[in-house]
């Protein structure tokens, strides 16, 4: 063979060598890529269940709230009230609470008129007259779910102790003031239990009138006026803290020989109905 053909065969078998060489290397990077797509599978696996284990913990998170509130619901349903206010009520539907002071007299149905603010000053339950009136609130100034940062309760002071008759001399007395210092307040689904803080002789003022009590400069004005309070007859519990978001109730009456009132103040310390 010539020289020539050897050189020509040389380069042939050259150039399929790079060929070939050629073919497998994109061989190689098409099953690089091949691997290197399916290696993407498990990570988008993996991010479909962080999504699915996101969405059962939110499932989960609702499901125990749902069970709160359910059982919140449970509660109020399985609280009976001891008094018999749908009986009250077939009565005389302004009936909305009862009042009651453990270990004395003071123990009445709490009604408010819708319009007539004096309304129950000289009438019973059943709306007829009667001298000793009842206990009552103004629905001008308190609503009647007891819910006001200070709720007003008016009752005549009957010579009698009928309605709040006996409020000043339990009050005025310092061992009956630290005897008798719960009051409770029913209401057809719960009951609300109040601790005695103040009892003062007062002016004669319309309480919530004269102050703003949704207001916290006016309410705390108020409880500083009875702090301050000075007289006959006054007893106080110092260690009672109040302050604005706290509720308050004002049992009122009329001051013996005077035109002044007497008050005796008391604060939500307990709500029977988380209990149950």
């Amino acid at each position: 063979m010539s020289k020539k053909r050897w050189i020509i065969v040389a380069v042939l078998v050259l150039a399929a060598g790079i060929c070939a060489g050629v073919a497998i290397s994109q061989m190689s990077g098409a099953s690089t890529r091949k691997l290197s797509s399916y290696s993407d599978i498990p990570e988008e696996e993996e991010a479909e269940n962080s999504e699915e284990e996101t969405e059962e913990s939110e499932e989960a998170e609702a499901a125990q709230a749902s069970q709160e509130e359910s059982e919140t619901v449970e509660e109020v349903e399985d609280y009976e009230s001891p008094i018999d206010f749908a009986s009250l009520q077939e009565i005389n539907e302004d009936v909305y609470a009862w009042i009651d002071i453990p270990g004395t007299e003071i123990s009445y149905p709490i009604l408010q008129h819708p319009t007539d603010e004096e309304y129950y000053l000289k009438r019973d339950i059943e709306g007829n007259y009667d001298s000793n009136g009842s206990i009552f609130s103004q629905a001008s100034y308190n609503t009647n779910d007891m819910t006001d940062p200070v709720t007003v309760f008016y009752g005549h002071n009957m010579k009698s102790g009928a309605m709040f008759g006996d409020l000043e001399e339990t009050y005025s007395d310092a061992e009956k003031f630290a005897e008798y210092n719960e009051i409770v307040i029913y209401l057809p689904e719960e009951e609300l239990h109040y601790q005695v803080f103040a009892a003062v002789p007062y002016s004669n003022i319309h309480i919530l009138d004269y102050y703003n009590m949704d207001s916290e400069s006016q309410f705390e004005s108020f409880i500083d006026s009875i702090w301050s309070a000075r007289g006959f007859g006054i007893n106080l519990d110092e260690s009672v803290d109040v302050s604005w978001g706290d509720r308050v109730i004002v049992l009122s009456t009329c001051q013996s020989g005077g035109s002044t009132r007497y008050l005796v103040l008391a604060k939500l310390i307990d709500d029977d109905i988380d209990d149950q």
